[in-house]
């Protein structure tokens, strides 16, 4: 059985009033630069530590965690190489003399990460899909065949997928319209379909990622549907990191920023 601690290293203490949050993730921590499994690495820690303290972290799949499954790597970093090829080695036993070849290098990254393997498995236990009181949140949003098909069969099936029970996903996740990759909320407002979506899950907000927003994080739909990834990763934008907090049962929305960013979208160099 895999564990975190097995792979994860030392905790670290952080501050126990954080945890007392809820906190959704709406994924895509894949293909970011080259501290992949570290940062998969800190969420678990997270998940666990607020747990602990009555709080909850989740982290959705998006695509990139699907695409990086299946064994596509196209977005992986030369540093997201050597890092695979550090953890086999340090968590492993796996010792290799002289320089690792490209095949190598991605065979050693798919033995991680391929359904069954172990960041697979850190990665099967987040849901696709996830609803917290009447907001639903998902990578790139939901569809008529999503509801139908059911919030918790589909993250069963991902997980199963990914745990190396099922030789596929789901088409559910695959294909342009797929929860994982459609951007139909990212560019458009559909407003009616989307309440009517909505309110057959007893829910009356959709958060999604996926489509950088590079105006900021911003709202539809009279803040029916939030739109989140503002690209802030150094892997994308690099943009001002902003959130939303979701308060006093859903009804106070508010958008909240960090820290400005090392570069501005717009700098000239």
């Amino acid at each position: 059985r895999v564990t975190d601690d097995m792979f994860c290293g030392e905790r670290h203490s952080r501050t126990a009033a954080l945890y007392a949050l809820v906190l959704p993730q709406v994924g895509d921590i894949m293909d970011r630069g080259d501290n992949e499994i570290e940062i998969v690495c800190l969420f678990r820690q997270l998940e666990q530590e607020a747990k602990e303290e009555g709080g909850a972290v989740y982290v959705l799949q998006g695509n990139h965690e699907v695409m990086n499954v299946l064994g596509d790597f196209r977005y992986v970093t030369r540093g997201g190489y050597i890092e695979s090829i550090r953890f086999l080695m340090e968590n492993f036993g796996v010792e290799k003399e002289g320089e690792w070849t490209a095949r190598e290098a991605m065979s050693a990254r798919y033995s991680l990460f391929g359904p069954g393997g172990p960041v697979a498995l850190m990665l099967a236990s987040n849901p696709t899909v996830l609803q917290i009181d009447q907001t639903i949140f998902a990578h790139g949003g939901i569809h008529e065949s999503a509801l139908e098909y059911g919030f918790e069969r589909l993250n069963k099936d991902v997980s199963d997928w990914m745990r190396g029970k099922e030789e596929s996903p789901p088409q559910l996740v695959m294909g342009a319209q797929g929860v994982v990759w459609t951007r139909a909320y990212g560019h458009y407002c559909r407003c009616g379909p989307t309440k009517e979506l909505l309110e057959k899950c007893g829910a009356n907000r959709l958060v999604v990622g996926h489509t950088p927003q590079q105006q900021g994080l911003n709202a539809c739909c009279d803040g029916m549907v939030w739109r989140i990834d503002v690209g802030m990763s150094t892997g994308m934008l690099g943009a001002t990191p902003q959130v939303i907090e979701i308060k006093d049962g859903g009804k106070d929305v508010q958008v909240l920023k960090g820290p400005p960013a090392l570069f501005e979208t717009g700098d000239v160099f």
